[in-house]
């Protein structure tokens, strides 16, 4: 498995009422996706996931898994601060 950092981080709204976490890094988002997810887990999750997971197994770009963070996120209603 190869963890790679984001570009640029991102903050990411929790379960926790007016709590947020900070994603710096690939491993991190996949924890964040599998294990804290606050929003439902629709499509957009699932693919959020895949594109995680491509980039820590494949070695594909991080971009993309960070992408794929914020339209789930977006389609959740997870407030995310970029």
């Amino acid at each position: 498995m190869r963890d790679v950092p984001f570009e640029k981080p991102l903050t990411i709204e929790t379960a926790r009422v007016g709590r947020y976490l900070t994603i710096t890094r690939v491993g991190q988002a996949a924890d964040f996706l599998m294990n804290q997810w606050p929003g439902k887990e629709g499509s957009k999750h699932r693919k959020a996931l895949r594109a995680v997971l491509d980039v820590l197994e494949q070695g594909r770009d991080a971009s993309i898994a960070r992408a794929a963070l914020i339209a789930a996120a977006e389609d959740a209603d997870v407030f995310v601060l970029e």
